[in-house]
């Protein structure tokens, strides 16, 4: 079991490295980034802990390290709109950081997580001498503009099927792995997260699994999907526009 100095070098270190990737702050000079990484607050979270509210003041950029964050709306009547994962390299905060507004999603860990709280005041004054933060937040919001443009096509101009297909390969993309000849998807996902995710019922996305798993596309397990045969999934959305870079996530 690691000591707490030695989780604080480790998780400093590599959000270090995260802040430093082409859709964070690559932009921006070394010194600001150390500065964020070595007054940010690390936190480990225990799966199902609430991190943020929807309308909540926002203080802190947020850097998810470890795990994986389900980024949500809470309806009347207790129900929720899973609209994404948030996986490790992800920021979230940038919406507060550009207007001054609260919380635009919830947050609750979806996994064991280890989170990175950037405070906001901070990220304002390196702005303020560093232009290329500016870039940065400007270019990732566009981009996340764009992600969700082509959400909402998927959503009003295609079919179940296809949509399922579509974000399969889109999880694979972010978070798949081969083991023994497949492709595995292993996000302790039930099929009504998924169903969830893509505007469906469960039965409805059951049954679509079950189609797909007879033809020998995937088999679905307890804990995981393993896709068996990747260009039949991929030919069942060949014709949809292609994405733009990155997954969606929550701004």
């Amino acid at each position: 079991m690691p000591t707490q100095s030695e989780f604080e070098t480790a998780y400093r270190r590599l959000a270090r490295i995260l802040l430093e990737r082409p859709n964070a702050f690559a932009c921006c000079e070394a010194t600001t980034l150390d500065e964020w990484v070595s007054s940010a607050a690390l936190a480990r979270v225990p799966r199902g802990e609430v991190l943020a509210r929807r309308n909540e003041v926002c203080e802190s950029l947020l850097l998810l390290v470890e795990g994986a964050l389900e980024v949500s709306l809470a309806c009347t009547g207790a129900k929720r709109h899973l609209i994404t994962f948030a996986l490790p390299g992800m920021i979230i905060g940038y919406l507060a950081l550009a207007d001054g507004g609260p919380n635009a999603h919830d947050l609750v860990a979806h996994l064991p997580s280890v989170v990175c709280h950037i405070p906001l005041d901070l990220v304002r004054q390196r702005a303020r001498i560093d232009f290329g933060v500016h870039a940065a937040v400007a270019a990732e919001l566009a981009r996340r503009s764009r992600l969700l443009y082509e959400q909402l096509t998927l959503n009003t101009m295609y079919k179940l099927p296809e949509r399922l297909a579509h974000k399969l390969l889109q999880l694979l993309g972010d978070i798949g792995y081969q083991r023994d000849g497949c492709w595995m998807l292993d996000l302790l996902l039930p099929q009504a997260d998924l169903a969830d995710l893509l505007g469906g019922t469960r039965q409805s996305v059951n049954a679509e699994l079950r189609a797909l798993q007879a033809a020998g596309v995937l088999k679905v397990g307890r804990r995981a999907i393993a896709i068996l045969d990747l260009p039949a999934l991929r030919a069942r959305c060949a014709y949809l526009p292609p994405a733009a870079s990155g997954p969606l996530v929550a701004t």
